[in-house]
C-alpha cells in the first residue's frame, strides 16, 4: 500500500508541474500557398519575450502566466494575434498569414507597438558592418554577426592590415620603421540585455588571435640614433577582450545599422625590444626598438574602440 501511495504522489507532482509549463509550439503557413514561413518573429504579446520561426516554420515559446495572445509577424504578411485557448500547452497551434498584396494597399497601415515595420529590426539574423575608421591604421575591417535567438550573437570581426601603419607616428620622421602586414580575427559573443525593434544594448567578449610580419623594423642606439640596425620580424600572437557597446537601425533606411563600441583588449606583440651587435672596433652594442605604440593606436591598442557601419538582412 506504501507504494502504491508514493507512485501516487509522484505521479501527481510530474502532471502538476507538467501543468505548469506553459510552453506554445506550433507552425507558421502562408495563407495562400501553404508553405512553411521561416524567420517569422512570434512573440507574446504585452512583453519582450520574441521567438523565430525555424527553417521548417516552427517555433517553441515560453508563455507567462495571465499572458494570454500571441502575435506573429514576418515582413511582407500581415500579422495576426493568436488566442491562446485553456491547454494550448498540450496542442499544436498552426498560424495562417495573409500575404500582403495590392489590395491591401488602401488598407490603413499597421502601427503601434507591434506593427510589422517595427519589428523589422528584429526579424533579421545577419549583420554585416565596415570598420572605416581601421582604414587611418592601414587596415580593412569587416564584421559579420549572427543572431541565434534575440538576445544572443556570435561573430567574427575580421582586420587585415595591407600596408598598416602606426597612426600615432604617421608622417614623422620615425614612420617608416612600423610598416606591418597581417591580419587579426576576433571571433566574439554578444549578449543584448536590452534588444528592442531599432536598437539593442551588448556586452561582447572576445578572443583574437593574428599573424603579423613587419617589413621594416628599426632598432637604434641612445638619443642620437646610430648605429641603426634595419630587420625583418614575423609572429603569432592571441589575447582577449570584452566590451560594451549599443548597435542602432539607421533612420529612414529598411537595413542600415551601425555599431559603437568601447572596452579593453590584450594583444601582446611579440617583437624583441633590444638586439646586440658588434661594432668595427669589438664593442658589443644593445639597440632598441620603440614598441609602445602597439598598444596606443596599433593592433594591440588596448582602450578597444570600434564603429562599423553596414547593413541587416
Amino acid at each position: 500500500m506504501k507504494k502504491v501511495f508514493f507512485i501516487g504522489l509522484i505521479l501527481l507532482f510530474n502532471q502538476t508541474f507538467i501543468g505548469q509549463q506553459r510552453e506554445a509550439k506550433g507552425y507558421v503557413f502562408n495563407k495562400v500557398n501553404n508553405k512553411l514561413i521561416s524567420n517569422a518573429i512570434v512573440t507574446v504579446l504585452s512583453t519582450e519575450i520574441v521567438q523565430y520561426t525555424d527553417d521548417y516554420g516552427g517555433f517553441k515559446i515560453e508563455v507567462p502566466k495571465k499572458h494570454r495572445y500571441l502575435l506573429v509577424t514576418k515582413h511582407g504578411f500581415d500579422k495576426a494575434k493568436i488566442p491562446l485557448t485553456p491547454g494550448f500547452q498540450h496542442k499544436t497551434i498552426r498560424v495562417r498569414l495573409q500575404p500582403l498584396g495590392d489590395s491591401t494597399s488602401a488598407s490603413a497601415p499597421l502601427t503601434g507597438k507591434n506593427s510589422v515595420a517595427d519589428t523589422t529590426f528584429l526579424q533579421y539574423k545577419n549583420a554585416i558592418t565596415l570598420a572605416p575608421l581601421e582604414l587611418i591604421g592601414g587596415a580593412l575591417a569587416v564584421r559579420y554577426e549572427r543572431f541565434l535567438k534575440p538576445k544572443h550573437s556570435i561573430g567574427v570581426h575580421a582586420s587585415f592590415y595591407l600596408y598598416g601603419r602606426n597612426p600615432v607616428t604617421m608622417g614623422s620622421e620615425h614612420d617608416y620603421y612600423v610598416k606591418y602586414q597581417g591580419f587579426k580575427l576576433s571571433p566574439f559573443y554578444r549578449f543584448y540585455p536590452i534588444r528592442k525593434k531599432r536598437s539593442g544594448f551588448f556586452a561582447e567578449v572576445k578572443i583574437p588571435f593574428g599573424y603579423i610580419h613587419f617589413s621594416e623594423l628599426d632598432y637604434h642606439y641612445g638619443s642620437n640614433s646610430h648605429p641603426r640596425r634595419q630587420v625583418e620580424y614575423s609572429f603569432w600572437t592571441y589575447g582577449f577582450g570584452a566590451s560594451v557597446g549599443v548597435m542602432v537601425k539607421l533612420p529612414k533606411t529598411k537595413h542600415g545599422v551601425i555599431n559603437i563600441s568601447v572596452g579593453y583588449q590584450y594583444f601582446p606583440i611579440d617583437v624583441p625590444e633590444t638586439i646586440q651587435i658588434e661594432v668595427s672596433d669589438g664593442t658589443i652594442l644593445t639597440l632598441q626598438t620603440d614598441t609602445y605604440w602597439w598598444y596606443w593606436g596599433g593592433p594591440g591598442t588596448s582602450l578597444d574602440l570600434k564603429f562599423t557601419i553596414g547593413g541587416i538582412f
